[in-house]
């Protein structure tokens, strides 16, 4: 990236926000955030409050674990959570909805057969063989990461999960290994993503051991404190040996008021983004408000609600927050059949 790279970072992106806005003529800044996007806003926010007029916050990521933390410890709290969630609701739903639950009679169970599969896939992968074309393993990596992490995302994709998973544990592989198998497993990183995690935050030789053995040290038990930790451990490898200098000078801070209070949305359980960082960002904006979406999924939008909707029509339209801390229920189920074209109707 020669030059350019020391700039990918997100306090130059909150900047580079306002040479938008003064492009087309705009005043204040009407935002709303998802994922990567709620840090996005809430440096946007502390950098530049006076033009914070209408900022939601929504699948919250704690920005002072990303800027002043090694590790990231809050993004995995709530994985498993939502993962007992899938296995609950399956069961709930019963078989015509969900043909996992023919399996096991309460999500416990359900929960203890498929990751004791799953482990058994470490061992020995699943051969598939369709034609001389299409064959390969269907593995843990695979299907654990490939077709299990990014479900959790997703309410909408938990039918077809629980096919996916159905389908191996009887012994047929195929669906499963077409899905997820004949792909790399489902990842959000890459190139820039890279890139803005290192420039922001705690990365190169001045803050992580440069020897293998020491570096496994410090990872090993952060990778242990979930069934989906090893996700992301590749990241602290590059984050170990990251040459390029932090540029910005940004410090997150508490106590920032903004033009407007801010709106913040979140799930109950968000398998990466959770609920106490939404309560961390809640308590660092003077005046803002939670609006809690109680199930599971990432961001506000997985599931329908429109008791949130109703919310954010009126935040962005007449700047109304709620009172106080409000919960919101859901309006459609979680196993829902997908018609032909593939599109889930509730």
């Amino acid at each position: 990236m020669g030059e350019h790279g020391k700039y990918i970072n997100t306090p130059q992106t909150a900047a580079d926000m306002n040479s938008i806005l003064d492009a087309v003529g705009q005043e204040d800044m009407a935002y709303w955030g998802f994922s990567y996007g709620s840090l996005l806003g809430q440096t946007y926010a502390t950098l530049f409050p006076e033009r914070s007029k209408r900022v939601i916050i929504d699948g919250v990521m704690n920005q002072f674990d990303w800027y002043e933390k090694a590790f990231d410890g809050e993004s995995l709290l709530d994985t498993e959570n939502v993962l007992h969630g899938f296995f609950d609701e399956c069961v709930k739903a019963g078989r015509s909805n969900c043909s996992l639950s023919s399996l096991a009679s309460s999500a416990e169970e359900l929960k203890e057969l498929a990751i004791s599969f799953m482990e058994d896939l470490r061992e020995q992968p699943i051969n598939v063989y369709i034609n001389n074309t299409i064959y390969g393993l269907l593995n843990h990596k695979k299907l654990w990461f490939g077709g299990v992490f990014p479900a959790l995302y997703k309410p909408q994709a938990w039918y077809t999960l629980a096919d996916h998973l159905y389908n191996p544990l009887q012994g047929n592989a195929t669906n499963a290994f077409m899905a997820y198998g004949r792909k790399r497993p489902w990842t959000v990183t890459g190139d820039s993503n890279q890139f803005v995690i290192h420039n922001d935050g705690i990365a190169g030789r001045k803050h992580w051991p440069q020897d293998r053995q020491p570096l496994l040290d410090k990872l090993i038990p952060f990778v242990n404190k979930s069934l989906f930790g090893e996700h992301d451990v590749m990241a602290y490898f590059t984050k170990q040996q990251w040459t390029i200098p932090r540029t910005h000078k940004y410090v997150p801070r508490r106590g920032v008021k903004t033009a407007h209070p801010l709106l913040i949305l979140t799930t109950t359980y968000d398998p990466v983004c959770p609920l106490t960082s939404a309560r961390s960002t809640n308590e660092a904006f003077e005046g803002s408000q939670i609006v809690e979406v109680r199930g599971y999924g990432h961001c506000s939008i997985s599931l329908a609600s429109l008791c949130a909707a109703e919310h954010v029509r009126a935040f962005l339209y007449e700047g109304k927050l709620p009172g106080a801390y409000t919960q919101c229920d859901i309006d459609s189920p979680y196993f829902v059949k997908p018609e032909e074209s593939g599109e889930v109707v509730a």
